[in-house]
C-alpha cells in the first residue's frame, strides 16, 4: 500500500528533513538512510518503523542541511585543536615529515565541523520521525478506504452476474437436455430408452454448476465480512479471491452456453481487477 509522510525541523545550525515513502510488497523491505552522526540510532528506528508499517517497500531518509549559521568560536577552536593534536601524535609516531596543521586543514575541508548531536536533538528527531510515520499511516489508511470502496463495487458486479447466471440456469439446463436428447436420438427411437436416460442424466450431472454457484455465494459473503472487520486483511482477501477464481473458471468450463460464458468472462475481468487492488492492501 502506498503512503507518504514528511517532516522538517530546525536543529540549531541545521535543518533536519525526514521523508517516508511506501509502496506495495509481499513482505517488508525497509531501507533507512541516516547521516553518520545518527548511525547509533539506526537499528532502534528501523524496529519502530517495521512494527508500525508491517509490510511493503519502505524508503526512509533522514538528512541534514546547514542553515548558514556560524558555529561558536569556542567550538571551532576545540575541534581544530583536537584534529591538530591527533595529527601531531600520528606524525611523530610514524616519523613522518608531514605538517600536522596542513593535515588538519585538509581534513576540515573534506569534513566541515558540525555541532555534535546531543540527547535533546535525538528527542527532537524522534518526535519528528513519529509525526512523519503517523502522516504516512494516515496516507495509507486513506488509500485503503479508497481501495475498499473499489473492492465492494467489484463485489457488487460479481454478485449481479452471479444472479444472472442463476436466472439463466433453468433455460440452459433445458436446452442442454434437449441438445443431448437430439444427439442420442431419443426422439427417434423408443427402444431401450432407460440406458439413454441414464446417459443423459450422467452428462447433465457432469455439466451441473449449481454447487459452484452455492460456493461462490459463500465466498462473496466471506469476502465482504473480512473487509468489514478490517485490519491486516490483504493476504486473507487474496486467498478468498483464489477460491472465487477457481469456482468461476469451473463454471466457465462447464457452461456450454454462450450467454453464461459471456457472464463468466465479465466475472473473470472483475476478479482480475480485484487481484490488483488486493495486492495493495496490507
Amino acid at each position: 500500500m502506498t503512503g507518504y509522510g514528511k517532516q522538517r525541523i530546525a536543529l540549531e545550525n541545521h535543518i533536519l528533513f525526514i521523508s517516508i515513502q511506501t509502496i506495495n510488497s509481499k513482505g517488508i523491505d525497509l531501507h533507512l538512510e541516516v547521516p553518520p552522526s545518527l548511525l547509533h540510532q539506526k537499528n532502534r528506528w528501523q524496529k519502530i518503523l517495521a512494527s508500525k508499517l508491517l509490510r511493503g517497500r519502505i524508503d526512509v531518509t533522514i538528512s541534514f542541511q546547514p542553515t548558514g549559521q556560524k558555529l561558536s568560536t569556542a567550538l571551532l577552536t576545540t575541534q581544530i585543536e583536537a584534529y591538530h593534536t591527533f595529527f601531531s601524535k600520528l606524525v611523530k609516531k610514524l616519523h613522518s615529515q608531514a605538517d600536522p596543521l596542513q593535515l588538519t586543514m585538509e581534513i576540515l575541508t573534506k569534513n566541515p565541523i558540525k555541532k555534535p548531536i546531543n540527547d535533546q536533538n535525538i528527542a527532537q528527531i524522534e518526535q519528528a520521525l513519529t509525526k512523519a510515520l503517523e502522516e504516512c499511516i494516515t496516507s495509507r489508511a486513506q488509500e485503503g478506504n479508497h481501495l475498499t470502496q473499489q473492492l465492494l463495487a467489484c463485489l457488487k458486479k460479481l454478485t449481479e452476474n452471479h444472479k444472472k447466471i442463476k436466472q439463466k440456469l433453468p433455460i440452459r439446463n433445458r436446452q442442454l437436455r434437449e441438445k443431448l436428447e437430439k444427439k442420442l436420438h431419443m426422439r427417434e427411437s423408443k427402444i431401450d430408452s432407460q440406458p439413454w436416460e441414464q446417459e443423459i442424466l450422467y452428462l447433465l450431472e457432469k455439466a451441473a454448476i449449481e454447487e459452484e454457484l452455492v460456493r461462490l455465494t459463500g465466498h462473496f459473503s466471506y469476502f465482504s465480512t473480512t473487509i468489514e472487520k478490517g485490519g491486516a486483511i490483504g493476504k486473507k482477501l487474496g486467498f478468498i479471491l483464489q477460491e472465487m477464481i477457481r469456482e468461476t473458471n469451473t463454471i466457465g468450463a462447464k457452461a456450454q452456453d454462450l450467454t453464461l460464458q459471456h457472464l463468466v468472462i465479465e466475472m473473470k475481468e472483475t476478479l482480475e481487477q480485484m487481484k490488483e487492488q488486493v495486492r495493495n492492501i496490507l
